[in-house]
């Protein structure tokens, strides 16, 4: 679906689109906001890892508790949050680190500018938004360029698709 190399993270998300070219405070905001989402994602994905290391290295099991708790208050949140405000539709979707592609059922224009927002995380309803162009749109299938993503931003996506890479690695030889 992409013509991009690379790693790239493969799912169902939660994928809305919207026509239009964002103004440069928006995309400032966004950015902002995406890198915050990417550290909150790392955050909660951490934790189960970083459990079965602690297991082995004697870590303070007070702290651990308090963390299984704070967990779960955020998976009540977040709960409370989708109940509010509903996700849109899952479509199959491929990020890469430039370019992003999703099964599409509007036509959509090569050189059409847009915004995306997909939810990468289940357990967190904050969207990552990404202001991108159409590189082309064919049989339900359209593919997109990540525009104006930050330094820090760009960071935060390279590393949270390497991360899910490596987990599904783990996943395929049995070591998950």
């Amino acid at each position: 679906m992409t013509q991009e190399t690379g790693i790239e993270y493969r799912g169902l998300l939660p994928l809305s689109w919207q026509d239009g070219q964002p103004s440069p405070q928006q995309i400032s905001d966004w950015m902002r906001d995406n890198v915050t989402a990417f550290h909150a994602i790392a955050a909660l994905e951490g934790p189960a890892h970083e459990r079965e290391l602690d297991r082995t290295a004697g870590v303070d099991y007070t702290a651990a508790r308090l963390e299984a708790k704070m967990d779960l208050m955020l998976q009540w949140v977040g709960k409370l949050l989708v109940a509010q405000h509903p996700l849109p539709p899952t479509t199959e979707v491929i990020l890469g680190s430039k370019t992003i592609a999703w099964k599409c059922p509007i036509a959509l224009k090569p050189g059409q500018f847009g915004v995306l927002s997909l939810y990468l995380a289940p357990r967190m309803p904050m969207p990552l938004v990404f202001p991108v162009q159409i590189q082309l749109c064919a049989s339900g299938q359209a593919q997109a360029l990540l525009l104006h993503v930050s330094e820090e931003a760009q960071d935060g996506l390279d590393r949270t698709l390497f991360r899910f890479h490596r987990r599904a690695l783990q996943a395929r030889s049995g070591r998950a």
